[in-house]
């Protein structure tokens, strides 16, 4: 077997450890024709490099900072190049990161871009959040029940100056809303609305930047990431994070610990003062995250968003809304568009339930025209049946189904918007 001996660490390795030179020189079976160092050290130097070189370029052109929250570089891994105008972008710097300093620096000019840490890069392409921030960071918003929730979510949706006009279908808008609000709930309950590591991110201001990290990966078949789970029940994801002994951490410290640059401080930072306050803000966050504990009896897993009726039974919600509308008669025609003026919802999602009633046998049309939205229904004989049981076992649903909903009359004196 070839053995070859590397130029960096000295270890006499076989022939396969090092890696063959490209073009002609590379042809050849001769030790000349591979790399003088292993493959190994190889990585490491150009990782190495790679870091001399980002942290060359932020400190040249930027200060050594976030243009936004000034994080400096003691999260050197964090710091990203953003494009403030993305018809400008050609690359990126996982693409240009090898070329010569000169053209990633006539590439930052070209293409105007800035330099973010990872925490304010995520937050610019979290529209939701931005958008919707006061509903979903509202104080007492746990307060309510989860019937109130849902409401307050399905109002923010249709009176927002922007989204109560989209023809985008609302139902997705209102998942990732409540994504939002599920995930407030439980990094609250289980990490007190903080980032583990740094003890600042906390969900008020950065809550989409907050990810799970997994302590012992190596323990555990499958791994877990938020957007796994965000859509299951509060208590099922709260289980798991704690079965899985996953952490929260911000996107700021969760790619400071899991990069490499800790083996390669020496080299990198040839100021003593940046270096110590690099080891220092590493050292904490690796010493908070040891010293985490769970609150295990301080938490409440009751679920805020869970409401009484599941989506599969959401039509008995609708069939009460119909009936309601109709009090005067409870088998009074009415259109499609009677509802969605009324309800101020979008005519999709109208449609969607009343297929779902038809399906059901508890409505069917009275009258067929060229518009689908002008067509009449009419509650049947075993959809009066069925409503009857409702109102007897949800009582206090009805009620209040009851004083939400405007009576026509009223209504129809106000100034309505609804998607066209």
């Amino acid at each position: 077997m070839d053995l070859k001996i590397c130029n960096r660490c000295n270890k006499e390795l076989s022939i396969d450890q090092f890696e063959r030179y490209s073009g002609e020189r590379g042809k050849t079976n001769l030790r000349s024709s591979r790399a003088s160092y292993c493959k190994k050290c190889r990585s490491q130097t150009r990782l190495r490099n790679l870091l001399r070189k980002k942290k060359y370029i932020i400190d040249t052109i930027f200060n050594g900072k976030c243009c936004e929250c000034d994080t400096g570089m003691e999260f050197l891994p964090s710091l990203e190049f953003h494009h403030q105008i993305p018809g400008l972008k050609t690359t990126v710097w996982t693409h240009i990161k090898h070329k010569r300093i000169t053209n990633i620096k006539t590439w930052i000019k070209k293409e105007k871009i800035i330099v973010l840490c990872s925490n304010c890069h995520e937050m610019k392409k979290e529209k939701y959040f931005r958008d919707f921030r006061d509903v979903i960071l509202m104080i007492d918003l746990f307060d309510y029940s989860s019937e109130d929730i849902d409401e307050i979510i399905n109002i923010a949706i249709n009176t927002h100056p922007i989204y109560s006009f989209s023809r985008d279908y609302k139902r997705n808008i209102k998942i990732q809303l409540k994504k939002y609000i599920r995930k407030r709930f439980i990094l609250n309950k289980l990490f007190n609305g903080k980032c583990v590591g740094c003890n600042i991110t906390d969900i008020s201001q950065s809550l989409p930047v907050l990810e799970l990290h997994h302590l012992y990966p190596a323990e555990i078949t499958t791994k877990s990431n938020w957007r796994d789970i965000a859509n299951y029940h509060s208590n099922t994801i709260m289980n798991q994070i704690i079965n899985e002994k996953s952490i929260c951490l911000c996107s700021n410290c969760h790619i400071l610990i899991r990069s490499k640059l800790i083996n390669h401080v020496e080299d990198i930072f040839e100021d003593p003062i940046d270096r110590a306050n690099f080891i220092e803000n590493y050292n904490t966050i690796i010493s908070n995250i040891k010293t985490f504990n769970y609150p295990f009896n301080q938490v409440d897993i009751s679920s805020p968003l869970k409401l009484k009726f599941s989506q599969d039974e959401f039509w008995k919600i609708h069939l009460m809304r119909i009936s309601i509308i109709g009090k005067k008669n409870e088998r009074c025609d009415f259109r499609v568009l009677d509802l969605v003026n009324l309800l101020n919802q979008d005519r999709r999602s109208v449609r969607y339930y009343l297929d779902r009633l038809i399906s059901l046998q508890f409505l069917i049309k009275t009258q067929n025209t060229v518009f689908p939205y002008e067509n009449n229904y009419r509650i049947t004989d075993r959809g009066l049946k069925t409503l009857e049981e409702l109102k007897r076992i949800n009582q206090g649903t009805y009620e209040k189904l009851k004083n939400d909903i405007f009576c026509m009359d009223d209504y129809m004196k106000r100034q309505i918007r609804w998607t066209k």
